[in-house]
């Protein structure tokens, strides 16, 4: 084997280590710092007691994590370099607890504060958890534990 074709097999031996460590260790974690922020963003807030009794919390709403789907995506490979870049989402698809018929997903609902529903206003979750994520290096951490799980 060539040396050309022995670093392209250790490069794409890389690319799935990462690939699997961001859909692992990365995303679990993302999804720790996801029901922190449920609880921080959402659930925090004074209601009333038929609002807090109607909560599905983390028994089918927004911090329940089987509603917090990862998806790792592979943007694009920079020829010249040899690189290719990530993505890693974790999006909330929770369902309004009573169907309304629309497009609208409950969690755009949340963080942005969309108009014509009964809340408090907008409560950014999602992007309260992209920033801890970054800003707090767990995501990074976590990335880091999955390479090693994989003897990188």
């Amino acid at each position: 084997m060539s040396f050309l074709q022995q670093y392209n097999a250790l490069l794409a031996k890389v690319e799935d280590a990462v690939d699997d460590a961001l859909e692992h260790e990365a995303a679990e974690e993302v999804k720790d710092i996801m029901e922190e922020q449920t609880g921080y963003q959402i659930y925090s807030y004074d209601a009333s007691a038929m609002a807090i009794a109607t909560r599905r919390v983390d028994h089918g709403g927004l911090g329940d994590r089987r509603n917090m789907v990862a998806d790792v995506v592979r943007i694009a490979a920079i020829p010249a370099a040899k690189e290719t870049e990530y993505e890693l989402t974790v999006a909330n698809v929770a369902p309004f607890q009573f169907p309304t018929g629309g497009s609208v997903a409950l969690s755009d609902v949340v963080e942005k504060g969309l108009p014509g529903y009964n809340q408090p206003g907008p409560r950014p979750f999602v992007a309260g958890t992209q920033e801890q994520a970054i800003a707090s290096g767990r995501a990074y951490r976590a990335l880091k534990d999955g390479l090693k799980r994989q003897g990188f």
